[in-house]
């Protein structure tokens, strides 16, 4: 990431309330706080990994695709890889923690790692079928070569 914004998550405990993180939980507009933030060198010339960024862009994925990024994330991610049981934390009722702490059992996280390894490849035992991808239609299309994921749908 190369936005340098002035963010401190991680030098301030998350058990101090002027964590900026945790203030995305306090605040009425935990993106337009995020968005507040200056600047400390221009956008693109240092690399420097902050949670807000992370954030904000889980917030232009709802307002790009008109669905708040767990909904979408489920259509188009989990369950085409048969991943029925997460849990995401919500900064409200329109922006979910994208940065972190997304729960998920560890066989469906591994699924999460085979698709990273497969390069987007899925499939199911069933079908043998399956690559995660979209034609710009905002539907989840599944074809090309696939990986086994042992298991049934359930992941068990």
């Amino acid at each position: 990431m190369q936005a340098p914004i002035t963010w401190n998550d991680e030098v301030v405990p998350y058990s101090d309330p002027s964590n900026d993180l945790v203030r995305m939980f306090t605040v009425a507009d935990p993106l337009g706080y995020a968005l507040s933030k200056p600047l400390y060198a221009a956008s693109g010339t240092v690399f420097d990994y902050c949670n807000a960024s992370t954030n904000i862009l889980g917030d232009v994925v709802r307002r790009a695709t008109g669905r708040r990024l767990d909904h979408f994330a489920d259509t188009v991610l989990f369950l085409p890889l048969g991943i029925t049981t997460r849990r995401w934390y919500r900064f409200s009722d329109q922006a979910v923690l994208a940065s972190g702490d997304l729960e998920l059992r560890p066989r469906d996280a591994a699924k999460l790692g085979q698709l990273f390894l497969s390069r987007g490849g899925v499939g199911r035992t069933e079908s043998g079928v399956g690559r995660v991808g979209g034609s710009g239609d905002g539907a989840t299309h599944l074809a090309g070569p696939a990986v086994r994921l042992e298991g049934n749908a359930a992941g068990r």
